[in-house]
């Protein structure tokens, strides 16, 4: 057969019959596996035969030269299918112990450089869109792709299945079930090469499931098992026999009601059949899968906190066999500062280390170095480039956000920026907050929340522009929503709903409920919710199911065949469901307090006589419900700004209003109302133009109030003292220059004291009728430059100048 002449390419295609025995091929493209075509060692010989002779004579083989040569009798290639079909049955059948490559370039009698890898590589891109095939994404993409087809290769189904066996022998399948596949994937690897050193067939096709330092890869190899876990699982609850899976239609079915991972199949069953025989659990003997798997060094907003930027490394237990001679050294990050000792048994622990970060960088690298400081592990995290010094948080979890994907969905964030740069926000974003201290030195923050769905942020810089488009359009996949708190982790103080998306056909779908406590399903088997076609998002209620605090887990799936690509999926999500905030009985409905910094109620509205007082006033509502919105309206006579606040898990909502300074003109006429839902609008600070100036007549000012104080000192006769004169004590003025950012000044100035170990030297003076002022007493004037460094890195972290002059 010759792929150049005429109809050649095409006559072999039809002489396989692909619609007749491809159980796939009425599937959507993208989840297609070519080992359901079931084709014959002998066939696959052939297909390898033909497949040689025809890039034979080709020299130099290049995909060009192939598409040359055989796409002008050929518009349908064919030729393209044939060869991808043929790879992947050689990824199948092959027993060779050489890297795959080497062994289809011996197989095919082809040279082994980097050219005719270059052009499979190539074929196989377009193969792979031809068939429709499913594909990993990661390291090995073309080699793991092929051994995906079938699953497990043939040579290594015995041994496979043996391992399995000994597995299941160690953990329950409701443990497997549950872990995370390239857990799964280095467990295999690991008891492989521990307890059978000799199959280093199947050892090389368990190592390209894991991971390296450096290269991601697909764990391939963990989610077989976590299928076969999810199999195994199913049969015991629906009391079936494995012998069920020996019919090849039999078990097509019964498969398509299990949630399975999408990348799941297996072409030959006969050597798991017996492993899979249903056996009850038996807790005395569980082992726990641990997870030796170095997890990513990150950056982090600290929302919960501080409000810090900080790298962050999770926690993980990590061990590898060439450190067995440093058992019982020394190890430390230096990076972070925690040192350890290596255990003498057993893996190592490192605990969840955070480091606040101060200065931007375009790469952080952390080691775990050894007591010779020789690098045992090392996390690497993407910084930000001179060319876009800007760094995006979702607001309510702290995960970093990297454009322009990391926008999408998210409708409030957390942008901080270099001072220098300039950010303009479009219709459609609103400024929740003006001003947000960042910890990197000379930076600033803003949050933002997203009101329609498209806007865009425009970020200038000293010599370029950039525009970062913000899109609140709902991913098409499911959602769980509810009263939920704010942190990483997803905990919901109510249960949860699924809001599923749009359908434009009536549609039936699988779903099962797990209490991962109990170690239960919730759900009947084979459950199923049935969705009226509708173009808006429909609920799925989860309460029928879940109706006391714990740990769950959610999953939704499709099994039927002729469902389209966009519908047909698998959908899993984890959350914690908080019920602490149950309460036995109603309780009492309180009337909202207002209190000041201080936490005592005041009356309301609040009057106050000057702009100054009104911006640095700093609030408190108490009593609210658990979570509550509150609607403010802020305006300046003219105009009117309207935002929303929620209350924290107490009930209780702090703001402060020097983060609105920005949001209206200048005025001198101010007012601030709140109102909750249900109820009226309530008035709650208020600063008037007559009032002002009503104030400042009958007030003296610092001036007058100084001379005041000072001829009552001269004309008041000083009496005489024998006692020694007190200690001369110097005392100054800190002016800060942006009065929006006094208030926040005020509030880590204390701090920034003592950690410059001057709270004992530097006496912050406490006066109501200066209370616009910020005033420091100095026991000596050696104590200034200390002061000056402190404040220095304040106006760095504040974006502000900040001058210190003699009082008096």
């Amino acid at each position: 057969m010759d792929f150049s002449r005429p109809g050649q390419a095409k006559q072999i295609w039809q002489q396989l019959q692909i619609e007749q025995y491809w159980e796939h091929h009425d599937r959507p493209s993208g989840q297609r596996f070519l080992g359901s075509i079931q084709i014959s060692k002998q066939d696959s010989d052939q297909l390898l035969d033909i497949t040689a002779r025809n890039l034979s004579c080709v020299e130099p083989l290049t995909f060009d030269r192939l598409s040359d040569l055989f796409d002008t009798h050929d518009s349908q290639r064919y030729w393209i299918r044939i060869i991808t079909l043929a790879l992947s049955e050689y990824a199948y059948y092959n027993e060779g112990d050489a890297g795959f490559w080497q062994g289809v370039c011996d197989r095919l009698n082809l040279p082994r450089t980097q050219g005719v890898q270059s052009a499979f590589r190539s074929v196989l891109d377009q193969g792979f869109q031809l068939w429709g095939l499913v594909t990993t994404q990661q390291r090995n993409h073309y080699v793991s792709t092929l051994w995906l087809q079938s699953g497990i290769p043939q040579q290594n189904l015995r041994h496979f299945a043996q391992l399995l066996e000994e597995l299941s022998g160690q953990y329950d399948w409701w443990d497997i079930a549950h872990a995370d596949p390239e857990d799964l994937s280095q467990l295999l690897y690991e008891l492989c090469q521990e307890y059978h050193p000799q199959w280093g067939k199947l050892i090389t096709f368990l190592r390209s499931s894991c991971k390296d330092d450096d290269e991601e890869a697909a764990p391939i190899a963990g989610e077989l098992l976590q299928g076969l876990a999810i199999v195994a699982q199913a049969l015991e609850r629906q009391g079936l026999q494995s012998t069920v899976l020996q019919d090849a239609h039999q078990r097509e079915q019964l498969l398509q009601n299990f949630c399975l991972p999408n990348t799941f199949f297996l072409r030959n069953w006969d050597n798991l059949v017996r492993v899979l025989t249903p056996r009850g659990q038996n807790s005395t003997h569980r082992r726990n899968i641990i997870s030796l798997r170095k997890k990513p060094l990150l950056l982090m907003l600290d929302i919960a906190d501080s409000m810090d930027i900080q790298l962050v490394l999770p926690a993980q237990t990590l061990w590898k066999s060439d450190w067995r001679n440093l058992r019982g050294s020394y190890g430390q990050i230096q990076e972070q500062g925690w040192e350890t000792t290596l255990p003498m048994d057993g893996a190592l622990v490192i605990p969840e280390l955070n480091l606040p970060i101060s200065q931007i960088s375009h790469e952080w690298i952390w080691h775990l170095r050894s007591h010779t400081n020789a690098s045992l592990i090392e996390w690497r995290c993407e910084g930000t480039s001179p060319d876009f010094p800007v760094l995006f948080f979702d607001a309510w979890t702290g995960d970093r956000l990297i454009p322009p994907n990391g926008l999408k969905g998210k409708n409030e964030i957390i942008c901080f920026y270099n001072r220098a740069a300039q950010l303009e926000l479009s219709d459609g974003v609103e400024l929740i907050d003006s001003f947000v201290p960042c910890s990197i030195s000379g930076w600033r923050g803003q949050q933002l929340h997203l009101r329609s769905e498209q806007a865009q942020l425009t970020i200038r810089l000293t010599h370029s522009t950039k525009i970062v488009h913000w899109d609140n359009s709902q991913a098409d996949y499911p959602q769980l929503r509810g009263l939920k708190l704010k942190r990483k982790d997803p905990v919901y103080l109510e249960v949860p709903s699924i809001w599923y998306p749009p359908v434009h056909l009536p549609k039936t779908i699988s779903i099962q409920v797990e209490d991962l406590h109990k170690r239960e399903v919730l759900t009947t088997p084979n459950e199923q919710v049935s969705l009226p076609a509708h173009s808006k998002w429909q609920q799925i209620v989860l309460a029928k199911w879940i109706n006391r605090g714990g740990n769950y887990a959610v999953q939704l799936w499709s099994g039927s065949s002729h469902l389209r690509q966009s519908e047909a999926y698998r959908w899993y999500e984890k959350f914690e469901l908080r019920s602490s905030f149950a309460v036995s009985q109603p309780s009492p409905i309180l009337p909202i307090q207002v209190c000041d910094r201080e936490n005592k109620p005041i009356a309301t509205p609040i009057q106050v006589a000057s702009t100054s007082e009104f911006w640095l006033e700093e609030l408190a509502l108490r009593d609210l419900w658990a979570l509550e919105e509150v609607r403010f309206l802020l305006t300046n006579g003219q105009e009117a700004y309207r935002f929303v606040r929620q209350a924290n898990s107490s009930g209780v909502l702090p703001f402060n209003l020097a983060a609105l300074r920005d949001v209206l003109p200048e005025s001198d006429r101010y007012s601030l109302s709140y109102q909750c839902q249900g109820q009226e609008r309530h008035s709650l600070l208020e600063m008037s133009a007559e009032e002002s100036v009503s104030h400042i007549w009958m007030q003296p000012t610092i001036h007058q109030l100084q001379a005041s104080l000072s001829e009552n000192n001269l004309n008041k006769e000083e009496p005489q003292r024998d006692n020694p004169p007190a200690p001369e004590s110097f005392i100054y003025l800190v002016k800060v220059t942006d009065s929006s950012k006094r208030k926040a000044f005020h509030k880590l100035f204390v701090p920034a004291l003592k950690r410059a170990k001057l709270e004992e030297k530097v006496v912050l003076i406490e006066d109501k009728l200066l209370r616009d002022l910020i005033r420091v007493k100095l026991r000596s004037l050696d104590d200034m430059s200390s002061l000056k460094a402190a404040i220095n890195q304040l106006e760095q972290r504040l974006c502000t100048l900040v001058t210190v002059e003699r009082w008096g």
